[in-house]
């Protein structure tokens, strides 16, 4: 009976490794691909026939969201690496994301609050962020609203 006994046991510990081991490498491929993600450059948002004051006044109406869209982006990172990873090994794939999971949490929720006022996020290419850098203020308001309103830089005849 004890002989019966001592290799069930042995069984459930060689099962509890291979599951913790599935666990560790679900893990490493997590922070892997976290770590490869893209972070979003430099943006506008866009709003046919809108300037770069109304795009203000959204963007501060808005930026209010980001704190909060980022910590429930983590809490629910948090809780979904929990349930699908386990106590331990999802906690420690939450932690190890948790600053690309808030950032883009932020962004997301200003996103969704800027497009239901009618806005999208435009990325701006290398060449508008430069030009947009390189003007005084007037000529960089006026860059903006042009870009704001849906145009390219190619399109841009102003100063």
């Amino acid at each position: 009976m004890f002989k019966v006994l001592l290799k069930r046991d042995q069984r459930d510990c060689t099962n509890g490794s291979r599951g913790r081991a599935r666990g560790v490498a679900a893990l490493l491929i997590g922070t892997v691909v976290a770590g490869c993600a893209v972070e979003p450059g430099p943006s506008v948002p866009t709003k046919t026939g809108s300037s770069v004051f109304e795009a203000r006044q959204s963007l501060a109406f808005c930026a209010p969201q980001g704190p909060k869209g980022g910590k429930a982006a983590v809490t629910s990172s948090y809780i979904a690496s929990m349930i699908f990873l386990g106590i331990l090994p999802g906690a420690i794939a939450a932690a190890s994301g948790e600053e690309h999971t808030r950032r883009h949490g932020a962004i997301d929720a200003v996103d969704d609050c800027l497009s239901e006022q009618g806005f999208e996020r435009r990325e701006l290419t290398a060449q508008e962020a430069v030009a947009i850098k390189q003007r005084d203020r007037y000529a960089r308001d006026q860059l903006l609203t042009h870009l704001v309103n849906g145009g390219a830089l190619a399109t841009y005849d102003g100063p």
